[in-house]
């Protein structure tokens, strides 16, 4: 049995070297495959290409994000894929006496620098603008610190969740301001919106807690220790439900002035593009 075992090996072995001997380019053909199962493994590999829904978390608009004696807020952060722009802005809010200077770096993820221009900046806003942006990008990470400082503010932003805009042409000087007071507009919006809703909730809240409170005083108890913890009940809900009308009167008059502010920016704008129409 062993020696028919080893004629095999022999014979297998004769066969693979007459193979290679008659095809000359064996063993390229062999590096050839080898390479192109790497390439395909390369490029279908989540190891090497993650999934877009694991992509960097972005920085949500209008959070504050400290950095040094500034607190900064993201107003806008959008993306054209028909110029290949995008596009960052920025509210800058200082808590401290004098104005300082900022230094920006804007990394892909794969840590290498994109190339950037400043459209427009002042003490406490700036624009920034990616130009010739890759079709294929995932996310990026815009870093921010004052000069001198040791405090690196970073805002997060992906292709999945950024918005997604037909055009974004470069402004002159007077219209970038006028886009501030635009977004300070959107900024209200989202306030007004939030608001809404916790006000929503409150009643919600209200409502259930008043059933409750009708369903314990129709209720009989046998003992007065049971009908006096049922009227503790109904007590703090009772000054829970004002202190939740308190809140909603108080969250209504902000809304109003939210509301009148955004009319007031609205006017603004109207003279600054008539003033920009007689120039």
């Amino acid at each position: 049995m062993m020696e028919m075992g080893k004629e095999k090996i022999e014979t297998w072995k004769q066969k693979w070297k007459r193979m290679v001997r008659k095809n000359v380019n064996f063993h390229f053909q062999c590096f050839l495959w080898v390479t192109v199962g790497m390439y395909v493994l390369f490029f279908t590999s989540n190891l090497w290409m993650p999934e877009p829904g694991k992509l960097v978390k972005p920085t949500p608009l209008y959070q504050k994000v400290a950095c040094g004696e500034y607190d900064l807020y993201l107003t806008q952060c959008a993306y054209s894929e028909q110029d290949q722009v995008l596009q960052i802005v920025l509210e800058k809010e200082n808590k401290g006496v004098e104005d300082q200077k900022f230094l920006y770096e804007i990394l892909e993820r794969t840590g290498r620098k994109l190339e950037y221009q400043i459209a427009y900046e002042d003490p406490a806003y700036v624009v920034i603008r990616i130009s010739e942006m890759m079709k294929n990008w995932k996310e990026l990470s815009l870093h921010v610190d004052i000069e001198g400082g040791d405090v690196t503010a970073k805002f997060y932003m992906n292709v999945k969740e950024i918005q997604k805009v037909a055009s974004l042409p470069e402004l002159s000087e007077r219209e970038y301001p006028m886009l501030r007071l635009q977004l300070q507009i959107g900024y209200d919006m989202a306030q007004i919106d939030a608001k809404n809703e916790e006000i929503e909730q409150l009643k919600q809240e209200n409502e259930k807690m008043q059933e409750r409170i009708e369903d314990l005083q129709t209720d009989t108890y046998p003992t007065e220790a049971e009908a006096e913890n049922a009227q503790g009940i109904i007590d703090r809900a009772e000054n829970q439900i004002q202190s939740n009308e308190d809140t909603i009167r108080k969250r209504e008059e902000e809304i109003a002035g939210l509301e009148t502010r955004s009319v007031n920016i609205e006017e603004q704008i109207q003279e600054m593009r008539q003033k920009e129409g007689a120039s």
